[in-house]
């Protein structure tokens, strides 16, 4: 039995049609974590700002920052995305179910 197995290598980029965001949740706490989360925004300096005022008002240190976006996988240079056909000796693979 013959097996082709393809690869065709890609790049990841930022998609540019989509804002990052920012987010912080406050981990503070003896017995369990404080659970305030600062809202999502698009820059960290909100956050940030948001993170100074919990701290002033409750004591908290301890935060979790996320920064979230959306990938784009796009094929690298010179590389052709859809796949050439099988020769015509090859078979193409097939999933056999038990």
């Amino acid at each position: 039995m013959s097996r082709v197995f393809r690869f065709t290598p890609f790049k990841i980029t930022q998609d540019p049609a989509t804002e990052p965001t920012y987010e912080a949740e406050c981990v503070s706490g003896d017995e369990k974590s404080c659970g305030a989360t600062s809202a999502e925004w698009i820059t960290p300096h909100p956050v940030e700002v948001w993170m100074a005022d919990h701290l002033k008002d409750t004591g908290h240190r301890h935060y979790p920052r996320a920064f979230r976006d959306n990938a784009v996988m796009e094929p690298s240079e010179g590389v052709v995305a859809e796949p050439k056909p099988l020769p015509a000796a090859l078979e193409s693979a097939r999933v056999h179910s038990p």
